[in-house]
């Protein structure tokens, strides 16, 4: 048994959990627990584990946009994202369509805007150009306006 792991019994490691055995768990946990640096940039693009997450809220690995302000980034453990998808929108006011650093066609979805903290992000992909992050910025500020 790693030496990073609780010293528990193997039977007990050996429990499950939903789909996936609890030494699994434990050992995603460890590795997640990583510091991320404090100086993210805004419009920085970065895959953002979002499980555990509740319908209708986006799951899964996904590429995300921070959009918190660079003072809010250095200070406080957690970022500001828009969530990232491939897929073609339904209703286009709630949806900007950007290219992805490799040329992929994605969508910024403004309705998952959600806080998370600095663990869930991954590697960062890239940058987007800073006339979209105007866009988009502008976009939020009327989504969440009166």
């Amino acid at each position: 048994m790693p030496s990073f792991l609780p010293k528990i019994r193997p039977r007990i490691l050996c429990l499950r959990n939903g789909k996936k055995p609890i030494s699994y768990l434990l050992l995603f946990q460890a590795k997640r627990q990583r510091e991320r640096p404090n100086n993210m940039e805004r419009g920085a693009i970065y895959w953002v584990n979002f499980e555990p997450a509740a319908s209708p809220e986006f799951g899964k690995m996904r590429p995300a946009i921070v959009i918190s302000n660079v003072e809010h980034n250095m200070r406080l453990p957690t970022v500001i994202v828009v969530p990232v998808s491939s897929k073609p929108p339904v209703l286009w006011p709630l949806r900007l369509s950007f290219k992805m650093p490799r040329g992929k066609t994605s969508y910024a979805i403004l309705p998952g805007l959600r806080q998370v903290n600095k663990t869930r992000l991954h590697d960062m992909i890239g940058l987007v150009s800073n006339s979209f992050l105007k866009e988009m910025i502008e976009a939020v500020n009327a989504y969440l306006g009166e």
